[in-house]
């Protein structure tokens, strides 16, 4: 229709009617350009809140996780001391049976942060992580996944050096385990095989021990630092999260 009244116009050289609807052509161009960019904006709004969202939920896992590991370093920390403070005295009084023989059994068992990075990895495989529109917030979990390498280097290089002293330990101390012993389930002072006296006397397996409660000491440290992290990178996601569902 407008192209036959732009022709008419043209054969009746009446150039207002020309100006007019090539007007009329451009602005419609225009608005349609205006309204494809306005709901083209609104998807890719609508797909980062659902990617926030899963980043989020994935953060819960890795704070939850993390804490639960905090809490078994520390256990076996405190444990391995009790097991030093009983090589010290050498004697091991019968409330502290069950402490010594698990500080033994878990001896150096450390293990690294869990970090559910499911959402960030798939959104980094597929080219998509610029959906993230806030070049800070992108900066920041890219960071954080640094911090998380550097993390898993850490944790590879303490078990390495965990490594002799762990064996040392387990050279001097048999376990009677019968089964799957899981969950950071206890084994009993009767599991453990051992001349106690001899032990008493041997320093280094009392430095074995040592280093080990150090080490994980050290993971703990580690640990708590990524979970600080971990909730001040959640809590920057959050209120980029508030700002997009108000906008």
């Amino acid at each position: 229709m407008i192209l036959r009244r732009l022709a008419d116009a043209f054969r009746k050289q009446d150039w207002i009617a020309v100006l007019l609807e090539v007007l009329i052509v451009v602005v419609g161009i225009f608005v349609g350009l205006q309204v494809n960019d306005w709901n083209e904006d609104r998807k890719a709004k609508r797909e980062e809140v659902v990617y926030l969202e899963r980043i989020i939920e994935d953060f819960d896992i890795s704070i939850r996780e993390t804490r639960a590991n905090i809490q078994f370093q520390e256990r076996l920390a405190e444990r391995g001391a009790i097991v030093l403070d009983t090589l010290t005295a050498c004697d091991i009084p019968s409330d502290a049976q069950t402490d010594f023989a698990n500080g033994i059994y878990q001896l150096g068992k450390i293990s690294p942060v869990e970090f559910a990075r499911t959402t960030i990895d798939e959104l980094v495989s597929a080219g998509r992580f610029g959906i993230l529109r806030n070049a800070d917030l992108r900066r920041h979990i890219s960071q954080m996944l640094q911090d998380y390498e550097d993390h898993l280097a850490f944790i590879d290089d303490v078990q390495g050096r965990l490594a002799s002293q762990v064996n040392y330990v387990d050279g001097r101390v048999a376990l009677r385990i019968r089964g799957p012993v899981g969950g950071g389930a206890d084994i009993t002072f009767q599991d453990v095989d051992m001349d106690f006296p001899s032990l008493c006397e041997d320093r280094r397996f009392f430095n074995a021990v040592s280093a080990a409660v150090n080490y994980t000491w050290d993971v703990v440290a580690a640990n708590i630092l990524l979970i600080r992290q971990m909730h001040v990178l959640k809590t920057t996601i959050e209120s980029e999260l508030a700002s997009l569902r108000a906008s």
